[in-house]
């Protein structure tokens, strides 16, 4: 049980990670 919930929590973490990337185009 606790593995699907984490699982979803890195999904949204990670979705977030590529919103932020697609934000900023190639700064680095």
């Amino acid at each position: 049980e606790l593995s699907v919930n984490v699982s979803k929590e890195e999904t949204a973490y990670i979705a977030i990670h590529i919103e932020k990337f697609r934000s900023f185009p190639t700064k680095n």
